[in-house]
């Protein structure tokens, strides 16, 4: 992940948040048959069976891990990390953040 590794070096006196948008998609393949996926970061096509229960599982395994990373870079970096499912509305989440950095800095 190796946008995650620019978070370490960020100057400590700037405040950052990061926001993580989420397709439920990312998270979760429907079973829609075979299709070609594409690496988006090394290119190669690759037939996958989505209808594969095997397939899913990794799959699902993946993201989770993906995401887990990204909560605990962000949580050892002590940057605020806002995550926002593509589908929904970016107000909630934004609102939820902002209440809870204003009463940790009442504090």
């Amino acid at each position: 992940m190796p946008t995650t590794n620019a978070l370490c070096a960020w100057p400590i006196a700037h405040d950052l948040i990061a926001v993580h948008v989420i397709d439920p998609i990312q998270k979760k393949i429907p079973n829609v048959g075979l299709i070609w996926l594409t690496d988006p970061e090394t290119g190669p096509v690759k037939l996958v069976d989505t209808g594969s229960s095997g397939f899913r599982s990794a799959f699902e395994a993946i993201s989770r891990r993906h995401t887990e990373a990204i909560e605990q870079r962000c949580g050892n970096s002590d940057i605020d990390l806002i995550s926002i499912d593509a589908n929904d509305s970016v107000v909630d989440p934004l609102v939820r953040c902002f209440r809870l950095r204003e009463q940790r800095t009442r504090r």
